[in-house]
């Protein structure tokens, strides 16, 4: 039977001629490797608990940097820089959810009615059982879905008389509407109709092709999938109901 190929790079959003440069207090953090190819250190990025993002310089030396932070906060500033390429986890930059969204990692707080978060480790105003760990994502008060929920990313709120309830986090498959035929697509969808994970765009294997990712002096957006592939994203505005609090937890 033959093994099919995935690439450790599927997990990352590439930012071409960019840099994730961290601010002087949170320099010594970076992990620093020489000489690694740009799969092994992203390889070694997704095994790691502590890596949320890398930088693969290519001049002067070949060197695989490895950072706690994606460019989306106070701890890291993204530059320009023409020897590297910026790649950051998918989970942790993506402002919707695939599936259930279980590898939601965003920064979402508050849920679908307004209420604020409780804190993972805390069990005031409401007891629970569960407990941060390195591995479950189970942050500060962030929106999550630590027991696969069909309702998506939900929180224990700060309201002694609402549990829990689920939060208001757009499916990748709606966030971006398509026209046409769909070449203006930008949406962050990754998989095909019937499951299968697509290959990225800067990559020739398994499949060999004649497309290259766009040039561009911007952050480049993340790989696209062919709209034929798409995972029914809707043609106009977002068509398809707002979740639905599971019983359990009204």
């Amino acid at each position: 039977m033959s093994t099919v190929y995935r690439s450790p790079l599927n997990d990352f959003q590439r930012s071409e001629g960019r840099e994730l440069v961290p601010t002087p207090w949170n320099s010594a953090l970076a992990l620093i490797t020489e000489g690694l190819t740009l799969e092994d250190c992203a390889t070694r990025c997704s095994l790691s608990l502590d890596c949320r993002a890398f930088n693969y310089e290519t001049r002067p030396s070949i060197t695989c940097k490895h950072l706690q932070w994606v460019g989306d906060g106070s701890n890291a500033e993204v530059k320009r820089n023409v020897n590297c390429d910026l790649y950051e986890k998918k989970v942790y930059v993506r402002k919707c959810i695939v599936g259930k969204g279980e590898d939601y990692r965003g920064k979402v707080f508050t849920t679908r009615s307004g209420h604020t978060c409780q804190q993972w480790w805390s069990k005031f105003p409401h007891d629970h059982r569960w407990t941060p760990t390195g591995d479950n994502g189970l942050e500060l008060n962030y929106c999550r879905n630590p027991d696969g929920d069909r309702i998506g990313p939900w929180c224990y709120t700060t309201d002694p008389e609402r549990r829990y309830e689920s939060c208001h986090i757009p499916h990748c498959k709606d966030e971006v509407c398509i026209t046409c035929n769909g070449e203006d697509y930008r949406g962050q969808v990754d998989h095909t109709v019937s499951g299968r994970e697509c290959q990225r765009w800067d990559q020739q294997y398994p499949q060999q092709h004649i497309y290259q990712p766009e040039n561009s002096s911007n952050t480049s957006p993340p790989p696209r999938t062919h709209p034929h592939l798409l995972e029914h994203i809707p043609t106009s505005s977002n068509t398809s109901p707002p979740p639905r609090t599971h019983p359990h937890l009204l």
